[in-house]
């Protein structure tokens, strides 16, 4: 796991990083074996509590079980329709239009009743997404999450009231690059998704992650 996550975050796995781990575990194991010491002397003290004991347990173990057998189907009924719905709503990159107005690119997204700020904690919910695709190597999981963030609606206000009015103009023309930047990403990693390239489809998703991180940076500190 710490070599896989290291891998993932382009991080090396030092010595320290090895001993942290290594402390956390212990540390659950002794909690576990106070509980199951405490248990022993307190509770299992007789056949009739061992007996309610096996019997509880037995019980949870055929809900777990049946839970996990019921479970995959369950999801597929639940996403399969969230896909088709973003699905309708997705354009090829070949069609994407270049917009010159920032008037013209926020009415061509579909209205919301959410904040520029819920906005884009969707579209953060969106790369998390992304991120657990790359991890499990689950591409729907990156297709979903990309749409998302390529096809994100508008909010129930212009995004750009977000500024000072002396920067409105600068603003609606980062809206116009970081579009175009969002769209080729969002492209690009559904491109190498299909050569099943996972090489490729991570350096891809670092890429989209550095366009949100550069527009962040640009406009964190000129918000009204």
């Amino acid at each position: 796991m710490l070599v896989t996550l290291g891998l993932i975050e382009g991080q090396n796995v030092d010595l320290v990083m090895v001993l942290i781990f290594v402390l956390g575990v212990s540390v659950v194991f002794m909690l576990l074996g106070v509980i199951i010491l405490y248990i022993n002397q307190n509770v299992l003290n007789n056949l009739q509590n061992v007996r309610r004991v096996f019997a509880t347990i037995g019980v949870i173990s055929v809900i777990v079980g049946g839970t996990m057998l019921i479970t995959p189907h369950s999801h597929a009924v639940m996403i399969e329709p969230h896909i088709e719905s973003l699905e309708d709503h997705s354009h090829s990159h070949a069609n994407n239009k270049d917009f010159t107005n920032a008037q013209h690119l926020v009415a061509s997204k579909e209205k919301s009743d959410m904040t520029y700020k819920q906005i884009m904690q969707r579209m953060g919910e969106a790369y998390n997404m992304i991120q657990r695709g790359l991890i499990n190597q689950n591409k729907e999981l990156i297709k979903i999450g990309a749409m998302m963030i390529d096809n994100h609606p508008t909010s129930k206000e212009k995004p750009w009231i977000i500024v000072q009015d002396k920067d409105q103009d600068a603003f609606k023309q980062t809206l116009l690059v970081y579009n175009k930047l969002l769209h080729t990403s969002a492209y690009k990693i559904n491109e190498s998704l299909q050569k099943n390239d996972w090489t490729q489809v991570h350096q891809e998703i670092n890429t989209l992650s550095g366009h949100c991180v550069s527009c962040h940076s640009s406009w964190k500190n000129n918000l009204k």
